[in-house]
């Protein structure tokens, strides 16, 4: 008969009691489903390729991804009919996870080197940083004078140092720095 699965049934016959009643999960003669060699969502996160890749997406994203494969795995037993042991279709069901990593792992942003020939490339984040720039992105990441006057010891006004650089580079009287469109107003 197969595996038995339990179901609580409530009969009026039998003064509102509940009783077990045993209904086989396969017909009689029949062997076990393909679909229950299929591996849970469980057991693939407990495989060490699961482990690797927890780390790059984390446990909620590792989770959905499981699902997805085991879903995917389910699809294609379901049309094509075939069978095979819980070993080989685990197997199979890391192999996809490790498919995965690769190309979640190429898909990001990464070092390259530009030779292309285009010297300020869109594709390839323009151009590179100097090293000035890259230590002054560096000085200005933590806490910093933007609307500071430290000789004052007050509140400045945000685009001061800037103002008096563009006068001193053009020679204007005067200079405005403006940011978030505010220009066009």
């Amino acid at each position: 008969m197969g595996r038995i699965k339990l179901y609580l049934t409530n009969c009026s016959a039998f003064s509102e009691q509940l009783f077990y009643r045993p209904i086989p999960m396969t017909s009689p003669g029949s062997e076990s489903s393909p679909l229950q060699a299929i591996p849970s969502v469980d057991q693939l996160l407990r495989t060490d390729a699961a482990a690797k890749l927890r780390d790059l997406v984390g446990t909620e994203q590792l989770t959905e991804i499981a699902r997805q494969i085991t879903d995917g795995m389910r699809s294609e037993i379901q049309q094509s009919g075939a069978t095979q042991n819980r070993e080989t279709l685990l197997d199979d069901a890391v192999q996809r996870l490790e498919q995965f990593q690769l190309n979640e792992t190429a898909a990001g942003i990464r070092r390259v080197i530009n030779a292309s020939g285009v010297v300020l490339h869109t594709n390839l984040g323009r151009a590179p940083l100097s090293e000035s720039a890259r230590l002054a992105i560096t000085k200005a990441a933590g806490y910093c004078t933007v609307e500071f006057d430290p000789r004052a010891g007050k509140r400045g006004k945000r685009g001061a140092r800037v103002e008096e650089l563009l006068c001193q580079i053009t020679g204007a009287e005067a200079a405005l720095v403006v940011n978030n469109c505010a220009a066009a107003a």
